[in-house]
């Protein structure tokens, strides 16, 4: 009895050529020879250990705390060219105001009237005018633009221009919308001139007074383009970014140093947003970040939620010979002509 095995599933092994003899030679047949391997299963499968895990884990920080700061640093020197560009158009505004008004420049006195530069107070005042009302400045961008109360803000149009990107405050929740003030001693008074009746003088924070009544002799102030001599336009700034805890009408106030030795303080402070540097523009036009030499005199923000009560940071800034003050002394006014024996001169 014959069974075909093909039929039943089954594989027929066939015969190998005789030896000697070349398959291809082997009449009627062709032997193609294929090897099969059966995979041999793993007794045990490899696995990271409890301490392979923890050295991969230990290497991940070490590299997170390398990176992170340089990461944080490329972010501030990210948003310090951003304050760099709004500070600039801010100086193309300012320029173009003074074209159109015989080179005197806009008002900027020591005080939140209006109109002026720009309007409003940073620290929760309101111009209290049709159309605002009793709306808070502080959150206003409209009227930073709105040429009935800020004069440069026609030709900036962008109200984000006033704000420095490294600023983080908001008051009641709301980003503040301005973070520049001018410098005390440049622009005009209300008038459109250096004195008002009373009187009332510009740049009287030159001579260490709050009263507007002391004139600031023996300091020059800067109302128009020609008045600016000593120091000349690349060396006077115009724009600062004030500290956040000090902003609050449009001015930076400034007390000249009576000699480099005495104790020399902060009136209005200066930001140090910028990785310990503030944003300055000039009356050239160029805007740059000025490293400071002593941040610990400069106040740290405590809450960038300014709307609230007891946030103040005071930081004691009388030391002697600061070379941050000294520095913004040279930058700020020279002495009048003729005056001589005073510091710096």
């Amino acid at each position: 009895m014959f069974m075909n095995l093909s039929d039943q599933g089954c594989a027929v092994k066939r015969p190998l050529p005789p030896t000697g003899v070349a398959s291809d030679n082997w009449p009627g047949e062709s032997f193609n020879h294929i090897v099969m391997k059966t995979p041999r299963k793993n007794s045990s499968l490899t696995a990271f250990t409890l301490i392979e895990l923890l050295v991969v884990i230990a290497i991940i920080a070490i590299l997170a705390a390398m990176l992170l700061p340089a990461l944080s640093k490329a972010k501030q020197k990210t948003q310090g060219v951003y304050c760099m560009n709004n500070t600039r158009q801010l100086m193309l505004g300012w320029k173009m105001y003074a074209d159109d008004n015989k080179g005197f420049f806009a008002p900027n006195q020591d005080n939140n009237r209006v109109p002026r530069w720009v309007a409003g107070s940073m620290d929760g005042g309101s111009v209290g005018q049709v159309p605002y009302g009793a709306e808070v400045d502080a959150t206003n961008s409209q009227l930073l633009v709105d040429g009935n109360y800020s004069l440069v803000g026609p030709y900036v149009k962008n109200p984000k221009m006033f704000r420095c990107p490294a600023d983080c405050t908001t008051w009641n929740g709301l980003d503040r919308v301005r973070s520049y003030s001018m410098s005390q001693c440049v622009g005009t008074l209300e008038n459109g001139i250096y004195t008002e009746p009373g009187p009332q003088y510009l740049g009287h924070w030159l001579a260490g007074t709050s009263s507007a009544s002391t004139p600031p002799y023996p300091w020059r102030v800067y109302a128009k383009d020609l008045d600016i001599v000593a120091p000349g336009p690349a060396d006077l700034w115009v724009l600062i970014d004030e500290n956040p805890q000090s902003i609050n009408d449009a001015g930076f106030a400034f007390a000249m140093p009576q000699n480099p030795s005495a104790s020399q303080g902060w009136v209005d402070k200066p930001a140090k947003t910028h990785n310990g540097a503030c944003g300055f523009s000039f009356a050239d036009g160029h805007s740059e970040i000025h490293k400071w030499l002593n941040p610990g005199a400069i106040p740290s923000l405590i809450s960038c939620e300014r709307g609230l009560a007891g946030t103040q940071n005071s930081t004691p800034d009388g030391i002697a010979s600061n070379p941050d003050v000294l520095w913004c002394a040279h930058h700020t006014s020279q002495l009048q002509p003729g005056v001589t024996g005073v510091y710096p001169n």
